[in-house]
């Protein structure tokens, strides 16, 4: 039988259950549309020489990719069955990004600061997102977001979507993002990181799911190098103002 909302319940699977499912389905929908429209802003980067084919990922990595954004998915709903709203909070990775939590950011950074190694850090904010949502509405602002993780994903050394990888990636609220680069020292190597993220987000459009609508959209990048000797709130601070430099014009990088 059907119900009023379109899902199928019968003797043995009562309202709720059906509910679930119809939730999985769509959640699973979702993600396929995510990572199909990723895929194919790669073809249109290479096709449009915005991405050369050697800087392009090769079919095992965007496999990769993939293949463990849907498995850390499979294993957070796994994990959250059963779990209170504050446990559920604790999980490492944002769930609709997959990228790890805001709330893991500062305590990484006070491990680097401890550790005393070089490093660096990329804060990023898509601009005017906000005209997507109050567009499309959020759902659909939801999915571009998804989707410009993914990208942020691609010049991530280290391959860091299989656990083994050097740098980081944050949700860091909204559609902000916040990037943790171990090792880089010099305005040089952060400025090509930067840049790169920048051109990742803007060389192929946006699909609009289910509204048969493409749109540009650009970011902003502000990054600072650890300078070895300043604490977290020196750090934090001079990372933000950076973000706040580049959005001055937007679409720009700014390094501190």
């Amino acid at each position: 039988m059907v119900n009023a909302d379109g899902l199928v319940e019968t003797a043995s699977q009562p309202p709720e259950v059906a509910e679930r499912r119809g939730q999985g389905r769509l959640k699973m929908e979702q993600s396929q549309r995510i990572h199909l429209d990723w895929l194919s802003s790669l073809d249109f980067r290479v096709n449009n020489k915005k991405l050369t084919p050697e800087e392009r990922l090769t079919p095992e990595q965007r496999n990769k990719i993939i293949a463990f954004a849907l498995l850390r998915r499979e294993r957070r709903l796994e994990s959250e069955q059963g779990k209170t709203e504050e446990e559920r909070k604790k999980n490492e990775l944002d769930p609709m990004t997959g990228l790890n939590r805001q709330e893991h950011l500062r305590p990484e950074i006070e491990k680097k600061i401890a550790e005393g190694k070089p490093f660096a850090i990329l804060f990023t904010d898509l601009d005017h997102f906000g005209d997507v949502n109050k567009t499309y509405g959020q759902p659909s602002g939801d999915e571009v977001i998804a989707e410009a993780a993914l990208r942020l994903q691609e010049g991530l050394r280290g391959e860091s979507y299989d656990d083994r990888g050097e740098d980081k990636a944050y949700r860091n609220g909204g559609d902000e993002t916040a990037i943790i680069l171990p090792g880089v020292a010099s305005q040089e190597q952060l400025l090509k990181i930067a840049e790169r993220t920048r051109i990742e987000m803007e060389s192929a459009p946006f699909h609009i799911p289910l509204k048969d609508k493409e749109i540009t959209l650009t970011v902003s990048v502000g990054g600072i190098i650890w300078s070895g000797n300043e604490d977290m709130e020196h750090f934090m601070v001079r990372a933000g103002d950076a973000l706040v430099q580049a959005k001055k014009d937007r679409n720009v990088v700014a390094i501190q």
